[in-house]
């Protein structure tokens, strides 16, 4: 729900008249901390993590083994049938894939904001905070 305050308005609430020209214009967009004209609209969905059989699999959004909407600092496990595994890091900054199931061992880190289809090659568990 957004507000919007008249000079009038704030004059009453603080008790003073207000100078409505020091007050900032707004067209009533909430403020961006961020310039999400220069991300791309499907990598600012929802963080997702998808596991498929095959890369062609993940590239095609077909076959899904397993679907995640994965939260900060939980790991999720590899599935032993999983080939690929598509990754949307949404707003979360620190993603990795991880060597052990557990998500300890070596990693590698995503891009911020970025969705994409990965081999699993020896990634055996997926964070992200």
């Amino acid at each position: 729900m957004q507000f919007k305050f008249s000079a009038f308005i704030l004059a009453a609430l603080c008790g003073s008249a207000v100078n409505s020209a020091a007050l900032p214009e707004t067209d009533g967009a909430a403020p961006s901390h961020f310039d999400t004209d220069a991300i791309p609209l499907e990598s600012r969905a929802l963080v997702k993590l998808n596991q498929y059989r095959t890369l062609d699999d993940c590239n095609h959004d077909r076959n899904i083994l397993y679907h995640a909407a994965p939260v900060s600092g939980r790991c999720y496990p590899l599935d032993r049938a999983t080939g690929a595994f598509f990754l949307n890091t949404g707003g979360f900054f620190y993603c990795r894939a991880k060597t052990d199931s557990n998500c300890g061992g070596g990693s590698r880190g995503f891009p911020n904001y970025s969705g994409a289809c990965y081999a699993r090659d020896n990634w055996n568990g997926v964070t992200c905070s």
